[in-house]
């Protein structure tokens, strides 16, 4: 897949890039090394985070194999309006989002500050990453993966922090009991703005954040 097929497409406009080709939050980190225009740009990322509680507590997985989002559009967009989650239709796309090359993290692993009611934050410091416990850099290196050369190619671009947004355990506990495991949408942004990988966010349908992906009359698998 040649990077010069690839557009920034706005949210109602997704159609015109194929499906699978939207791209990951680690695809775009690793483009932005070469296309500097990706810097300080929002994006809805292909990347699905599927929030469930399990034996250890509240859990959070990130999947990027299914394109939940906009496979299911229509669905995902009314329900993340109407309710701020969006419920996932069967059990067997549960299992599949938990499969595979999937990230799972316990929540209360991430040492979340306090952000919002329902979601919190934790920072990456572009020019001392290390000092992040186990967990924060497996969710980092999921986003960033070379946490070395990202961190690098930021502080290029003068971006000194990182900030990471996930639901606190709490409130994934209370709405896993009410209406089951569910899902948001997932947004990157490269800057020094307030939420640089967010995997809480629902404003999808409200929000000037492109895609990125490969225009169907391009796209080969």
């Amino acid at each position: 897949m040649g990077l010069e097929k690839l557009v920034n497409v706005d949210c109602a406009n997704f159609s015109d890039v194929h499906v699978d080709s939207i791209q990951k939050a680690f695809e775009i980190v690793r483009n932005s090394r070469t296309d500097k225009s990706l810097i300080s740009v929002e994006f809805w990322t292909g990347d699905i985070p599927l929030y469930d509680v399990e034996q250890d507590g509240a859990i959070l997985y990130l999947n990027g194999a299914i394109n939940l989002i906009f496979t299911h559009f229509e669905d995902v967009t009314h329900q993340l309006r109407t309710n701020g989650n969006y419920v996932l239709p069967d059990q067997e796309l549960v299992v599949s989002l938990k499969s595979g090359n999937a990230l799972r993290t316990k929540l209360s692993d991430l040492n979340l500050q306090e952000e919002f009611i329902d979601y919190g934050y934790f920072d990456i410091d572009t020019s001392d990453y290390k000092t992040l416990n186990e967990s924060q850099r497996a969710f980092a290196e999921y986003i960033y993966r070379d946490l070395k050369t990202s961190m690098k190619l930021l502080q290029k671009f003068g971006i000194g922090k990182q900030r990471i947004i996930s639901l606190y355990p709490t409130y994934v506990k209370d709405t896993v009991k009410e209406i089951g495991p569910f899902s948001r949408a997932c947004s990157l942004e490269l800057s020094n703005q307030s939420h640089s990988f967010n995997a809480a966010a629902y404003q999808i349908v409200f929000s000037f954040a492109k895609i990125r992906g490969v225009p169907v009359e391009f796209y080969k698998k």
